[in-house]
């Protein structure tokens, strides 16, 4: 008698565990590409904007989107392309700045299987007067 009840716990337990998983999906659509109905989405530069603001340069401590790093954003299914620059050339963290944008997206988008940037610097990078505000530049 106890092992049915402890069978029937089991089974009320798997079923809140596969409830709670339903609605981990349906409350994480960035996740997961997935809208509110489960099904799956196109996903936009508008979701891969909210991925870049994720992202910091480490050194001035805003994200590349505010500050005006990115220049191009192209989504084609499960592939999108970035050009951006850096505030200078030689910036130091311009490697890990372009590796923590890609596996943010991916992270955000899992099927996007890849993401390309490219860097340029011309047109070489301009604050804009909002952003030398927030950096105190004038």
């Amino acid at each position: 008698m106890n092992e049915t009840k402890t069978e029937k716990m089991n089974v009320k337990n798997t079923q809140k565990e596969n409830v709670s998983k339903e609605n981990g999906l349906k409350n994480n659509s960035n996740k997961n590409n997935l809208d509110k109905n489960n099904t799956l989405k196109n996903i936009q530069k508008e979701d891969i904007i909210t991925s870049l603001k994720k992202c910091f340069d480490p050194e001035l401590q805003m994200d590349v989107w505010t500050l005006g790093l990115i220049y191009d954003i192209l989504v084609e299914e499960n592939i999108v392309s970035i050009k951006m620059t850096f505030t200078t050339p030689f910036c130091p963290f311009g490697p890990s700045i372009v590796e923590d944008i890609k596996s943010q997206i991916k992270e955000d988008y899992k099927t996007i299987k890849t993401v390309s940037i490219e860097v340029v610097f011309e047109p070489p990078w301009q604050p804009t007067e909002e952003v030398k505000m927030q950096l105190g530049i004038q």
